[in-house]
């Protein structure tokens, strides 16, 4: 481990740095302002991380670590209660690169990152920010300008970056920023650009309300509805008797009830529409045993079939698709 990423817990204190009294509750330590200073420097280019929606073992965080940021240096991994963890980077550009990259995904979930603060308490803290994906399908790959998309990403969050195939304009179908996102307020399904209204997907959150629209819980959890205020159950019947309806002349009842759920029933905001589906992971194929893999079990004495199964079962890895040639 690099010198860097060494914490001395030894520090020289002078008198008054440390003093200490009784109360009733209990002792009461108090750190005068330079040695508190000393002790925080040692922390400066650490970050606090947690795998948002998900738990992850720290030996795998270590490993996913290594293999996502791509350091200069080394870096050092403290584990907390409640999924949180403390990254210590050995130097300062790649202090950067962490706080300021991203989204730093892990398992189809964010990574959340956070300079480091003092009294850091796991148990009281919340997450409320995270760096996110968004796409805007169908957006016109002439309005592929760093000013729209900025545009755009600023009201629905603060743009960090453009994905490098929009920024190229390399692919069309959609449009695709990464957005710090504030998870308290309910996120935005629409932009209107130069007269166009868009819609706005989001990957890989990994929970999003369809009632209140924000990230971080599920409908089933959910206490209050878009505006803020408590929720609550409406019937369509409820609605229906006070919801003024103009009916032309000759519109048969049949025409009447469909205006009436028409205005009672406006297609919801929220939806499984605002999110990315999950990649699904192809299930790998079974390979047939070889003959040497049949030798190897007899002698086992696991013979599973003879060294004619090969033949009997070939092994399929790719469809080949033959086009037959006249005259032959």
């Amino acid at each position: 481990m690099s010198a860097a990423l060494e914490i001395d817990t030894e520090l020289e204190a002078q008198i008054g740095d440390v003093v200490s009294e009784m109360i009733e509750r209990g002792p009461v330590i108090r750190l005068s302002d330079s040695f508190r200073a000393r002790i925080h420097k040692q922390w400066e280019d650490t970050v606090i991380v947690k795998l948002w929606g998900h738990t992850l073992g720290y030996r795998m965080l270590c490993n996913r670590l290594q293999r996502l940021w791509h350091l200069r240096g080394e870096f050092r991994v403290i584990d907390l209660d409640h999924n949180y963890y403390l990254v210590k980077l050995a130097n300062t550009s790649d202090y950067l690169h962490v706080i300021t990259g991203g989204p730093w995904v892990i398992l189809d979930h964010y990574l959340t990152v956070e300079p480091w603060q003092p009294n850091f308490a796991p148990a009281s803290h919340k997450v409320t920010s995270v760096v996110a994906w968004v796409r805007v399908p169908g957006l016109s790959t002439e309005l592929y300008q760093l000013a729209i998309l900025k545009e755009v990403c600023n009201r629905i969050g603060r743009m960090v970056r453009v994905d490098y195939s929009t920024q190229r304009t390399e692919r069309g179908r959609f449009a695709k920023v990464a957005v710090e996102l504030d998870i308290s307020k309910p996120l935005e399904t629409e932009a209107c650009v130069d007269g166009v209204w868009y819609p706005i997907v989001y990957e890989s959150l990994p929970q999003v309300c369809f009632s209140c629209g924000r990230a971080g819980h599920l409908m089933v959890n959910c206490k209050a509805d878009a505006s803020g205020s408590p929720s609550a159950p409406v019937s369509p019947s409820s609605v229906s008797s006070d919801v003024p309806v103009q009916v032309a002349a000759g519109v048969t009842e049949k025409d009447k009830r469909i205006s009436v759920d028409a205005v009672v029933t406006p297609k919801p905001k929220y939806g499984e529409w605002i999110l990315v589906p999950p990649k699904t992971r192809q299930p790998r194929k079974k390979v047939a045993p070889g003959p040497a893999d049949a030798r190897q079990d007899a002698s086992k004495g696991k013979q599973t079939g003879s060294r004619f199964d090969t033949l009997a079962t070939p092994v399929v890895e790719e469809e080949e698709i033959r086009i037959p040639v006249p005259g032959k």
